[in-house]
């Protein structure tokens, strides 16, 4: 589960940045709702957490965070800054809700003198957990990259009207800049590098989807838990 939270942590501020131009300060205004959204997530739980089954609450969660990453799965380079936000705010909410009653259940069934090592490992995983979600973002971006990219670069072809027709628009617009031949070189990079961009935004597409339909999946596992008891 760490995984899966983590990795949908790590992926959007490298989306905003290198797919968006979003700087720094920008990227950061637009993981903000994030934030508020875990913050109210947490005084829900603090009201409810004892009467309502805990499990209830994780799958509410793993909802929330499920449907934030197939709304991620559906953006585009001409999105406004609402089109993050929004959907941020539904992931800090679900990541509110899972979080802190799963920390709970796994604890519930334990002794005090347990709770020490329990606590120890229950850190350790969720450590290597993110280390394998961040692990899994990067691998993904690249091979979901290469393989868009194997799969739209022969539309770069000679034989295509609709890329024949902009090398010679752009052809044309450039060489009043420069020599013809320098001017077929530049319409064909250009061309080349929007293939490239767009096989990045696909890749981060299919990943954003791929972790948002994961926690979808992890909800048939809540049912190995025991049922919480309340006051």
């Amino acid at each position: 589960m760490a995984s899966v939270l983590y990795a949908s942590i790590a992926i959007l501020p490298q989306f905003l940045q290198s797919m968006m131009g979003y700087t720094a300060f920008l990227s950061g205004m637009s993981m903000m709702p994030r934030g508020i959204g875990s913050l109210t997530a947490t005084i829900v739980c603090a009201f409810i957490a004892d009467r309502v089954d805990k499990r209830i609450l994780v799958i509410i969660g793993l909802l929330f965070l499920g449907t934030s990453g197939v709304m991620f799965g559906f953006l585009n380079l001409q999105i406004a800054q609402m089109n993050i936000m929004i959907p941020n705010c539904l992931m800090g909410f679900g990541l509110g809700l899972s979080m802190i009653p799963i920390i709970n259940l796994s604890m519930e069934t334990l002794t005090n003198q347990q709770m020490t090592n329990a606590a120890g490992l229950q850190n350790l995983f969720k450590n290597i957990g993110g280390a394998i979600g961040t692990s899994l973002v990067a691998t993904f971006l690249t091979r979901f990259s290469q393989m868009h990219q194997n799969m739209m670069v022969g539309k770069l072809s000679e034989l295509n009207p609709v890329f024949v027709e902009r090398i010679q628009t752009m052809t044309g617009a450039l060489s009043q800049y420069t020599s013809p031949d320098m001017a077929y070189y530049m319409a064909q990079y250009s061309q080349y590098g929007a293939l490239i961009k767009q096989a990045s935004l696909w890749a981060f597409m299919d990943t954003f989807r791929i972790f948002g339909v994961l926690c979808f999946g992890l909800i048939p596992l809540l049912f190995l838990f025991k049922k919480s008891k309340s006051r």
